[in-house]
Formats: structure tokens, sequence, C-alpha cells
């Protein structure tokens, strides 16, 4: 069986209570820092609570790599076969009628179009570039 004071038996004891004595027992405050997680692909980002630290983003250089592996686009030819009712058709290149040369200069015009154009490091065989 529970006992309810009344306002009557309250007052004389919040009138006894000294506020130097109350303590706030560490923990009972729902104060709570930002966090972020990286889940399934996604990144999920928890906002701080009564007035806990935002959370932060850091994030590492992101570099792409580009390695031309011919100059010259070719035409392509059918390989010949001899007739049958089930075939697999192959082709192969025709080194012989070049359709397109690619020069540095459109891979550096291409790469600026696509918004890559610090750190580009034009002087190697290969490029490597950091998106900007």
């Amino acid at each position: 069986m529970t006992n309810h004071m009344t306002d009557h038996n309250l007052t004389p004891l919040i009138m006894h209570v000294k506020l130097g004595e109350i303590t706030l027992e560490s923990g009972t405050s729902s104060k709570k820092d930002g966090n972020i997680q990286v889940k399934d692909q996604k990144i999920i980002v928890y906002d701080p609570i009564d007035g806990g630290k935002s959370p932060v983003i850091s994030c590492s250089p992101l570099y792409a790599y580009f390695h031309l592996l011919s100059r010259e686009r070719y035409a392509w030819r059918l390989i010949d076969t001899e007739p049958m009712q089930q075939i697999m058709i192959t082709a192969e290149e025709n080194k012989n009628n070049v359709l397109e040369t690619i020069h540095l200069g459109d891979v550096v015009t291409q790469l600026e179009k696509m918004s890559i154009q610090s750190n580009l490091d034009i002087a190697s065989h290969s490029i490597r570039a950091s998106a900007s």
C-alpha cells in the first residue's frame, strides 16, 4: 500500500532541504554527442542531444589513375568460319584500319570537363589525378 503526501506535508520537507547538499549523479544528464556511422554503403549522421558535440567527417584524398592502353582506335573485322548450324562469331582489331588517334591534349581536355584538374602528373606515362 502506498502513502500519498499532501501539500501540507511536502512543504516542510522542501523548506528543510539545503541546496548545497544536493548533488547530481553523473550520467543523469541527457547530453549526448552526435556521431556518424557507415553502414550498408550509406553514411548515417546522428545529431547531438542537449548541447552535445557535433560529429565531424574527415575525408582522405581521392585519387584517380588513368592508363591509356593504346593511342589508336581500330576498326574491327569478323573472323571467317566454315558454314555451321550453330556458330560463335568472333572479331579482332584490324590494325591496318586506324579510326582515331588519341592525343594527350584530348585526354587532358576530357579530364578537365569532368572537373578532375588538380595534381595532374602529365609528365609520366600514366596520368595520376585527384578530384577537385
